[in-house]
């Protein structure tokens, strides 16, 4: 990549799954998942997605779904241990939703997570997000 780097909004009050680059906001009991914008610039346009059904338990690093993008096809996997509570029935009839709102109407599960403490030491947050940002540039470029 030549010129300069595309600048990507990663909220700093979010978690970030490092491999798969999920966002996870948890308010109160509840945690909600999404696609940063990091993700979404390695996959492109998201056109399909495909989950599974609420109400079931899911361990961290378990298969929940498929993402269909203009670049690739790829597995989408929880990044928190708990209860799905729902999927955004909205994004898997307008994927594009995804795209044009990361953060806010485009997520995609909410979970109640069952083990927050001990993932949460997994994930990126506070200072250590700007230096895997950087790390994730430089791997994009390559």
């Amino acid at each position: 990549m030549t010129g300069e780097r595309k600048r990507y909004q990663l909220p700093p009050e979010l978690y970030y799954e490092r491999q798969t680059r999920l966002w996870v906001r948890v308010e109160g009991k509840i945690a909600t998942i999404g696609l940063s914008e990091l993700a979404l610039g390695t996959f492109g346009d998201i056109v399909y997605i495909s989950t599974g059904e609420a109400g079931k338990t899911v361990e961290r690093g378990q298969g929940i779904g498929s993402i269909e993008a203009a670049k690739m096809v790829d597995n989408l996997v929880a990044p928190i241990s708990g209860e799905i509570l729902a999927f955004n029935e909205e994004v898997q009839s307008n994927p594009g939703l995804i795209n044009a709102d990361p953060y806010g109407d485009g997520w995609l599960v909410r979970i109640r997570p069952s083990a927050w403490e001990q993932d949460a030491a997994d994930l990126v947050h506070g200072p250590a997000l700007e230096r895997w940002l950087e790390e994730q540039l430089e791997r994009l470029e390559q």
